[in-house]
């Protein structure tokens, strides 16, 4: 699934994607996108939580981070 963040921090390859207090899969990639201007990442998670719009949590460094399921590309030029 694509998922994207706030802030300025990315979720890196390997770190927990998690639902609550539950992990739920991992990423596979991860930026801070400069186009979009936020962080973006591909993840692997249980397919109970792959719906677009789902919030899920990845521990980036030691801060919980909000993250959004979203569909794929991430960016389309119109």
């Amino acid at each position: 699934v694509g998922l994207v963040g706030e802030g300025r921090r990315a979720g890196r390859a390997g770190y927990a994607v998690m639902n609550e207090d539950k992990a739920v899969g991992a990423i596979t990639s991860g930026i801070l996108s400069p186009t979009l201007g936020h962080p973006i990442a591909m993840a692997f998670v249980d397919p109970d939580v792959a719906e677009v719009g789902t919030v899920l949590s990845v521990d980036v460094r030691g801060k919980t981070l909000s993250v959004t399921v979203v569909e794929l590309p991430f960016y389309q030029r119109s």
